[in-house]
């Protein structure tokens, strides 16, 4: 004990301000939740969490996927550059950018399940872009596997992404 002050006091003052933190970032997802405003905006402004398809955390690429959305040789390209059948190719574009899937990878976490498009993903954007221009590597071949899966566990089993993307990370691994 140091002038009345015990070594672990500055400890507990670190714990109480992140308790403090932990309890403000709630009761901001509360809020949200009473209003029902469960859009991407709000799960990325309270929480952090954001439900991408790909799983983690990544920055957004709104406007990447707006033209994603809006290509019409995007398709083609890919299925040019891998073999992989062009309606194939499109399932997947559908999955990833333009469905909506019940997101509920983060209810453990206190946030209600919602139906809505993925959050957009930097990560996702590029290995497109990646796909499209005939760039594409290892990993973005995994990643169409992965999402095909994930896509197909939803048509057969139902439209949460959860269970869907935890079927499909087993099989193949996403690397996002």
């Amino acid at each position: 004990m140091i002038g009345g002050i015990t070594r672990f006091q500055p400890l507990l003052w670190l714990l109480v301000l992140l308790l403090s933190l932990l309890l403000a970032t709630m009761g901001s997802a509360a809020a949200s939740a009473e209003r029902g405003d469960f859009g991407c905006s709000s799960l990325a402004a309270n929480s952090g969490l954001r439900q991408t398809g790909a799983g983690g955390l990544a920055g957004s690429a709104d406007d990447a996927y707006a033209a994603i959305r809006a290509s019409t040789d995007d398709v083609a390209a890919i299925a040019g550059h891998t073999g992989i059948k062009p309606g194939n190719i499109q399932k997947v574009k559908d999955h990833i950018f333009n469905n909506e899937h019940l997101l509920d990878r983060y209810v453990d976490h206190g946030v209600p399940a919602y139906m809505g498009r993925f959050d957009s993903h930097e990560g996702m954007a590029d290995a497109w872009q990646r796909l499209s221009t005939g760039k594409g590597a290892a990993g973005d071949m995994s990643l169409l596997r992965h999402e095909a899966a994930e896509a197909w566990f939803m048509r057969k089993h139902g439209p949460g992404y959860n269970a869907a993307h935890e079927a499909a990370q087993k099989r193949y691994p996403s690397g996002l």
